[in-house]
Parts: C-alpha cells; structure tokens; sequence
C-alpha cells in the first residue's frame, strides 16, 4: 500500500471520527466536545436554526438544546468522503429525534451535512458547514417523561456513564459494574 492510500484511508477515519464526536457532543450537551470537532475561525450554516462562527454555534446549539428536549439522537451515516491532500469534502446524512420538553411530541428530522474538512496542525476538522434539511415529522405520542423503571438512563451531560466508561478504557481500568447488572 503506497503513501497516498494510507493518507487517504487515515484521513477518512479521522473524518468518521468527528462526525460521531459531533452527534456525541450535542446529545450530551458537552459544549466543550462540541467545539472540539471545528477548527478555529470555522463556519456553521444551520440555515434558520443557526447561521454563523462554530465558536458561537457550540454555546448556543447547547442552550438550545437543553432549553427544547428532554432527550435526542442524531446519527450520521452514509458518509461520501472526497479527500484532495489536507482537504475534504464530506456528505453525510442525518437522522435527528427531538423529544420534547414537557410534551408528549417527538421530532425527527432528515437531511445531509455538507462539510469542508481540513487537516491543520495534524488535526482534521470541519472548517465549514452546510446543513441541508430533507425532512421532517412530529409525532405524537402518550408518555412525555423518560421511565424509571431502574434502566440505566442516558445523561445530557458530561456526567453520562459513557464518560467514565471511555476514561476508564483510556487508564487501562476495568470498567465497574452497575446496580443490579
């Protein structure tokens, strides 16, 4: 395998990488997480939602989020990866579920992240984004308040159980069991 392939196939790990950092960040509101997948002086065109500088995205789209739903999940897929040196162009589609606060609604939306990548300081990034809204349904339904029922429930923030369970693997720990598991 020549240098080129290897460049190419570790820039595409690397862009798949962000964009699940990315879907990872605004489900657990973790502003921090959230700027990390942009460089400096990048641009986020949410069109009505958001149009403007990625630092001023993070905060917002955070606030936003906590201020709206109860709960979501995006999801990246369908990843198209053109990658020209220390350049990308990036597709990928999109599912978003919204559940909202204090009502028994549930958003979905569909569409597709366009993204400019770049490799700067041996860091690949987004430096600009476009989001393209495809569709969108609300659904109704009976039960607006997640169950506590003695699942392990998901946080929105940095206190997940994800976190430690990553920190964990990082310092070579076992990870610890949980109530009742």
């Amino acid at each position: 395998m020549n240098d080129d392939v290897l460049w190419q196939l570790s820039a595409e790990h690397e862009i798949r990488k962000i964009l699940a950092r990315y879907c990872h960040a605004v489900d657990r509101a973790d502003e921090e997480l959230l700027r990390s997948v942009y460089h400096d002086g990048a641009f986020d065109d949410h069109s009505a939602f958001f149009r403007g500088p990625a630092a001023e995205f993070a905060p917002f789209c955070v606030r936003a989020m906590r201020e709206r739903f109860a709960a979501t999940m995006h999801q990246a897929s369908n990843v198209l990866i053109e990658v020209d040196g220390t350049g990308a162009a990036v597709q990928s589609s999109y599912l978003a579920a919204n559940l909202l606060l204090g009502r028994a609604e549930l958003h979905w939306y569909g569409g597709r992240y366009l993204d400019r990548f770049e490799h700067r300081d041996g860091a690949w990034r987004i430096s600009h984004r476009l989001v393209l809204h495809d569709w969108d349904v609300r659904q109704a339904y009976e039960d607006p308040t997640p169950s506590s029922s003695g699942r392990n429930e998901g946080l929105r923030s940095t206190d997940d159980p994800s976190y430690e369970f990553f920190a964990s693997f990082a310092a070579g720990r076992p990870w610890p069991a949980r109530s009742g598991g």
